[in-house]
Order: C-alpha cells, then sequence, then structure tokens
C-alpha cells in the first residue's frame, strides 16, 4: 500500500443504499486507513457508497473525527484513565455518552441493559461502534471507546460486581477463585 492510497485530495461525499449521504472530509484520511482506501478505490467524482458501513455508525464517526481536527486526542494509558477522562475535551465525553442509552429494562450479557450502579443501560450501539472502529482501522477510536468503557462501566468495581452488571457466570471453581483472590490481593489493599 503506497501512501497515495493513504490520501485524499478532496472532501467526498459517501451516498447510502437508503438515499442519505454524509461528506467526509480529506482531512480525515489520516485517522481510519480502511475508509480512505474504499473511498479512493471506489471514488467516482467525488462520491461513493459504503455498504458495509451504517450511515449510522460512519456519522459518530465523522462527529468523532471532526472534533479530533480541533482538539486531538491525547495517546491514553493504561494508568489513571479517570483524570486522562477529566481532561478530555467535553465534547469528546458529550458525543461519548450519546453512544449508550439509559433503559428501564434490565436485559443481562450481550442484549445491552448493563449496569454502571446508577442505573442500567443499553450499550448495543457502543459495542457495535467498538466493532466498526476495529474494522475500519481507527485504533485512536478504538483505544478512546475501550477508555471510556473501562471509565465508565468497570472503575471501582469488584469482579462479582462486573459479573452481575454483565451477567457473566464465574465458572472457577473454589479452589481456582482462591487462588486468583490470593494472586489479586495486592489490588485490595
Amino acid at each position: 500500500m503506497n501512501q497515495e492510497q493513504l490520501e485524499l485530495t478532496n472532501d467526498t461525499t459517501i451516498n447510502f443504499p437508503d438515499g442519505r449521504h454524509l461528506i467526509y472530509s480529506k482531512n480525515f484520511a489520516k485517522y481510519s486507513k480502511i475508509l480512505t482506501i474504499l473511498i479512493n478505490r471506489d471514488s467516482k467524482e467525488n462520491k461513493v457508497t459504503i455498504e458495509s458501513i451504517s450511515f449510522e455508525y460512519l456519522e459518530k464517526f465523522i462527529n468523532f473525527f471532526t472534533i479530533m481536527e480541533e482538539s486531538p486526542l491525547p495517546n491514553f494509558e493504561s494508568g489513571n484513565l479517570d483524570f486522562q477522562f477529566r481532561s478530555l475535551n467535553p465534547r469528546y465525553i458529550e458525543l461519548l455518552d450519546s453512544l449508550i442509552s439509559k433503559t428501564s429494562s434490565s436485559t443481562i450479557g450481550g442484549g445491552g441493559g448493563e449496569s454502571n450502579g446508577d442505573g442500567n443501560y443499553n450499550i448495543d450501539f457502543f459495542s457495535e461502534m467498538i466493532n466498526v472502529a476495529e474494522y475500519v482501522d481507527c485504533m485512536i477510536l478504538l483505544k478512546l471507546f475501550c477508555a471510556y468503557f473501562c471509565v465508565k462501566f468497570l472503575n471501582g468495581k469488584s469482579a462479582d460486581q462486573v459479573r452481575n452488571d454483565f451477567g457473566i457466570v464465574n465458572d472457577f471453581s473454589p479452589e481456582e477463585q482462591a487462588a486468583i483472590n490470593a494472586e489479586e490481593a495486592w489490588l485490595n489493599s
């Protein structure tokens, strides 16, 4: 793959089978190699139809890319994600929060409805955004989404709380669980 394939010379209109369209700025090429290659490969007169990614997902990506042009994302490190998120442009948090929705139902596991202690959330759309970020090779958003998930749904919780929130069955034997607890004792001290 040569460098020319990873650059766009013009903004491109992305058409969707249902008639909707989005404008993909040439400046966004640096965020997703796959999207840029798809656009370069299939573009005719700065227009392209993409059927493999839905309008809703690509619209959110473009919203993120727009903010990234104004306020670049930090390179998230595994330590102290809370602090890193407090220093983010609030527009990122607002957009991240829009990817999940509160629900009164309490479905478990992959069906959404996961709880973080202050209500139930449907995270199906958010989960798909993570999949799409990986599919289009947008590592900076993939890291952001994973860090957000940790901060929003995992921080400050015990393994038992996480299992309960996500409907994960503990299949460790009592002996295996005791060994894990002994190995992780330093985490709780």
